[in-house]
């Protein structure tokens, strides 16, 4: 039977690499989606719920994936506006896109790596 946590990681892998996938492929329309502050605090609200989990469960790697999620979460939800203007400054949506698909599947590859000692 698969756990609670690996049920959750799954998921957040799979959602991470699909929302960076669609960064790649619709970058104008995330652009126009994401260009508006109430649309990044929804997104920051969900990273912060996301993080909640984690919480439940001991041990650095749902312990670091709490602090990234939550710092990421917090980010979007309290400066917005901030966030907005930080990622127009430093790199294009497909950037930003290929970062959420690579950090997708990294999370899964730690996990499957390290789950039986965590």
């Amino acid at each position: 039977m698969t756990s609670p946590a690996t049920l959750f990681v799954t998921a957040c892998s799979a959602g991470l690499l699909a929302i960076g996938i669609w960064h790649l492929v619709s970058g104008a329309a995330t652009e126009r989606l994401f260009a508006k502050a109430a649309n990044v605090r929804i997104a920051g609200a969900g990273l912060l719920l996301l993080s909640l989990p984690c919480l439940l469960w001991r041990g650095w790697y749902f312990w670091s994936l709490a602090v990234l999620l939550g710092a990421s979460g917090g980010l979007r939800l309290f400066a917005a506006e901030r966030n907005i203007r930080l990622q127009k400054g430093l790199y294009s949506r497909r950037v930003h896109g290929s970062i959420m698909s690579s950090a997708g599947v990294a999370m899964w590859l730690i996990y499957v790596t390290l789950a039986p000692r965590l």
